[in-house]
C-alpha cells in the first residue's frame, strides 16, 4: 500500500485540534459566535479520527485465521496495553495524591472502576467504542470486501 501524505497531513492538523480542544480553557476567545464555530470544528477530530481509524482497518483483507490472529495480537499490543498501564499510573497517580494512606485492595478496587468506567464523562470514553469497533474490524472487512458492486452501492 503506497502512502497518502495528504491523510498523514490530516492525522496532524486532528492532533492539533484534539489538544486545542482539550486546552481550549487556557485560551481567551472574546468574540462568542466565532468560539461557538470554532469549539464546533474542533469537536469533530475525535469522529474523523475514528473514520481513518476505519478506512485503515477496513482495507486491510482478512484471508485467514492467521490474518485475524495476527490483527487481534498487534491490537492488543499497541492499543489495549498501553491504555491498561495508562489507567493504572493514572490512577496510582490520583491515589496516591489524595489518599493519606496506601491499602493496596482499596487501590485495586480503585483501578478496577477506572478501567470499567465507560461512562461518556470518563477520560477514555473514545477507546471503549475503539475496543469495539477494533473487535469487529475483521468480520466487517470481510463482508465489505466480498460484496459486489450492488451490495455496496446499496449499503453506502
Amino acid at each position: 500500500m503506497k502512502r497518502n501524505h495528504g491523510l498523514d497531513l490530516l492525522r496532524i492538523f486532528l492532533c492539533l485540534c484534539v489538544i486545542t480542544l482539550h486546552s481550549k480553557y487556557y485560551f481567551d476567545f472574546s468574540n462568542a459566535y466565532a468560539s461557538n464555530i470554532f469549539r464546533t470544528f474542533l469537536f469533530q477530530a475525535d469522529a474523523i479520527f475514528f473514520m481513518l481509524s476505519g478506512y485503515f482497518n477496513l482495507e486491510k483483507e482478512f484471508n485467514n485465521k492467521n490474518d485475524i490472529v495476527k490483527f487481534y495480537k498487534n491490537r492488543f499490543i499497541t492499543a489495549f496495553l498501553p491504555f491498561i498501564a495508562f489507567v493504572l499510573v493514572w490512577t496510582l497517580w490520583d491515589y496516591i495524591h489524595i489518599i493519606e494512606s496506601f491499602n493496596i485492595l482499596d487501590f485495586l478496587k480503585t483501578y478496577y472502576v477506572a478501567i470499567v468506567d465507560t461512562s461518556a464523562g470518563g477520560h477514555m470514553w473514545f477507546l471503549y467504542t475503539l475496543f469495539g469497533l477494533l473487535l469487529s474490524t475483521p468480520f466487517l472487512s470481510k463482508a465489505l470486501h466480498h460484496m459486489g458492486e450492488k451490495e455496496l452501492t446499496l449499503l453506502w
